[in-house]
């Protein structure tokens, strides 16, 4: 939580943020987009194509689950109350 409005490092810190959140964004459309190409010059059909690229973006989706159960694990303040 920012100490002042005009905070330096939590602006900072959202900068990073939303670059990181763009970042892994771009990766995820970039390769569901290579593949629903690949699959489109190959048949010739955008509904395959189409098919073909949303499970790539499910898997990358599906791959944030242990990430964010990792971070819950090391942000746990249950752990750090005193007996």
């Amino acid at each position: 939580m920012a100490a002042t409005p005009g905070d330096f490092q939590a602006i900072g810190r959202n900068v990073l943020l939303a670059v990181g959140k763009i970042v892994g964004l771009m990766v995820t459309l970039s390769v569901a987009a290579g593949v629903g190409g690949l699959v489109y010059l190959w048949t010739e059909n955008a509904a395959y194509a189409l098919a073909a690229a949303w499970p790539v973006v499910a898997l990358f989706g599906a791959a944030l689950v242990p990430l964010v159960a990792l971070a819950f694990r090391w942000f746990d303040v249950g752990r750090d109350t005193p007996a």
